[in-house]
């Protein structure tokens, strides 16, 4: 069911910022935000009427629009926040910059970090909490719903995309990150800081573990025992043994060298979160089987609330999973308190940020391939029916 979004106003003049100009602004918010904002209205009552039958994976206007919606979630969502943090003196205060100094051994260290990141991203950088291990990292994505993290808590994001300082600054993209962090009102940051922060879950870098399958190899209908040996133990664990290097190269390698055309730094942050994402919608998808596909609990309620029955969100996630490359996943969306079934191409692709992932469904071909072939409905149809529910009404309760 359609839900109109609204365009949000500035929460300060439009020339309020020091070195980043009222026509800049102007241009950035009534202009580019606006716009992501409306069409992502116009999406949502075009996805209202779509006809589910015809979708398709090679092409289908359904999947289209599925996959400019999380590109237009994610360019109304990293607007928002972007405008919400800026506004102050850029010196930092509270228990973020507690935090930042504890993840990145000084606030130094974190500023050299984010500026080199900003300098290599097309499109974004966002510090954020990392769930997965209980760590502020800085995220890099060359588009708005890529390089995003699952269920990771956006804090503090800046947009490099162009159109952002070349008004003000032409490419000298590095006078804008210095305003940009002049800028920065940190006790905003702080605040939504406070409303993330956890402890249960921290992951030293570079230190991450394989987790073992919750049910048995064979236990899952439809669903062979050697696909699930060759998923876990080959797919999975190789995002595991990915990331942790990643994380051991990063915390050597020069950040005086960051180049968006190329440079090690960039091309380790552009693997990061692909291999986070590998490891963190994996343990989901695991984690969410092993039932017997039954829905209930709050989150069978919610799901009839805002698709109008379970019925209906069935037919939209078999939908949307016909249509991804990689995932689809149900989530709970914080910004309008809906649940959603977002696509994404690979793990860090479709990533819509702040949405909290409740049930993924990996249609990468080696989830199905070994057991179905080409016939992913009957892989979609199996997935479905080992559904552990309680699982996800656990997940869903945790997120509210």
């Amino acid at each position: 069911m359609a839900y109109e979004y609204k365009v949000k106003p500035l929460p300060y003049a439009y020339n309020a910022l020091d070195g980043i100009s009222e026509q800049t602004n102007r241009y950035h918010h009534d202009t580019h935000y606006a716009g992501y904002v409306n069409k992502r209205n116009e999406i949502e009552k075009r996805l209202d009427a779509i006809d589910r039958n015809a979708a398709n994976a090679n092409w289908s206007e359904y999947g289209e629009l599925k996959r400019r919606e999380t590109w237009n979630a994610d360019g109304q969502v990293l607007h928002e926040i972007y405008w919400d943090v800026l506004g102050g003196d850029g010196k930092p205060t509270g228990s973020i910059a507690e935090q930042i100094n504890k993840d990145f051994g000084s606030f130094d260290a974190w500023r050299a970090d984010f500026v080199a990141s900003a300098k290599v991203a097309l499109g974004w950088v966002v510090l954020a909490y990392d769930p997965s291990c209980g760590r502020l990292v800085n995220f890099i994505g060359d588009v708005h719903n890529q390089g995003g993290l699952w269920g990771a808590a956006p804090l503090l994001p800046i947009d490099v995309f162009e159109h952002a300082y070349y008004h003000d600054q032409g490419p000298a993209r590095p006078k804008y990150i210095e305003a940009f962090l002049k800028n920065v009102k940190w006790s905003e940051v702080d605040a939504r800081w406070k409303k993330v922060a956890k402890t249960a879950r921290y992951q030293a870098p570079g230190q991450f573990q394989v987790k073992p399958l919750p049910f048995a190899y064979n236990a899952l209908k439809g669903i062979s025992e050697q696909t699930n040996k060759f998923h876990h133990d080959t797919h999975y664990a190789g995002y595991v043994n990915k990331r942790n290097e990643i994380e051991r190269a990063l915390s050597d390698v020069s950040r005086d060298d960051a180049n968006a055309n190329w440079s090690l730094f960039q091309a380790l942050k552009g693997r990061e979160t692909f291999n986070a994402n590998g490891i963190w919608l994996h343990e989901i998808y695991w984690d969410a089987l092993g039932g017997n596909g039954e829905p209930t609990g709050k989150v069978t309620e919610q799901i009839k609330k805002d698709f109008g029955s379970f019925e209906n969100w069935k037919a939209d996630y078999v939908a949307a999973a016909k249509i991804a490359l990689g995932w689809v996943v149900l989530a709970y969306d914080r910004l309008d308190g809906r649940l959603h079934n977002y696509t994404g191409d690979l793990h860090n692709q479709g990533v819509v940020w702040g949405a909290e992932p409740l049930l993924a469904i990996d249609v990468f071909e080696h989830a199905y391939y070994h057991d179905q072939g080409p016939a992913r409905p009957k892989y979609i149809d199996a997935f479905l029916a080992n559904v552990n529910w309680k699982k996800v009404d656990e997940f869903f309760t945790s997120a509210l």
